[in-house]
C-alpha cells in the first residue's frame, strides 16, 4: 500500500511558508490568487507549478516579509510582466483590446453575418 502524499497544488501558503502574523499570510494568499501565471496563463500563481510561478511566489513571499503592501507587490509584478499578469487588468489604452476586443469582434461578426444574410436573400 502506498502512502498518500498531499499534492503541492492543494497546499495553502500556511503549509509552505511561515509568516510573522496573519496579516502577512492574508496579503500573500490574496496576491498569489489575484496574479496570473505568465507561463500557464489560465492559472493563478497559487495554482501553477511552473518554475516561473514558483520563483514569483518566493519573490512575493520575500516582499511580504519586508512588509510591502499588496499594491506595491502587484505593481512590482505588473511592472515586470505587464497588466496581463493580473486577472482584472486596469482599463487604459494598453488594455483596451482586452476589455473591448470581444465586443468589437462580436459587432464585426454580426455585421458580416447580416450582410451575408441580406445578400443571400436578394440573390435570384
Amino acid at each position: 500500500m502506498q502512502a498518500s502524499t498531499p499534492s503541492l497544488k492543494n497546499l495553502d501558503a500556511k503549509d509552505l511558508y511561515t509568516f510573522q502574523n496573519n496579516d502577512q499570510r492574508e496579503v500573500f494568499n490574496k496576491v498569489i490568487h489575484e496574479l496570473r501565471c505568465s507561463v500557464c496563463q489560465n492559472q493563478s500563481l497559487s495554482d501553477s507549478m511552473a518554475p516561473l510561478a514558483v520563483d514569483l511566489r518566493q519573490e512575493i513571499y520575500q516582499r511580504v516579509q519586508k512588509n510591502y503592501s499588496e499594491k506595491e507587490i502587484i505593481n512590482f509584478v505588473t511592472d515586470r510582466y505587464g497588466d496581463f499578469a493580473v486577472y482584472d487588468p486596469p482599463l487604459n489604452w494598453q488594455t483596451g483590446v482586452l476589455w473591448f476586443g470581444p465586443f468589437i469582434l462580436l459587432v464585426i461578426g454580426l455585421v458580416v453575418f447580416s450582410k451575408y444574410l441580406s445578400h443571400s436573400h436578394s440573390s435570384p
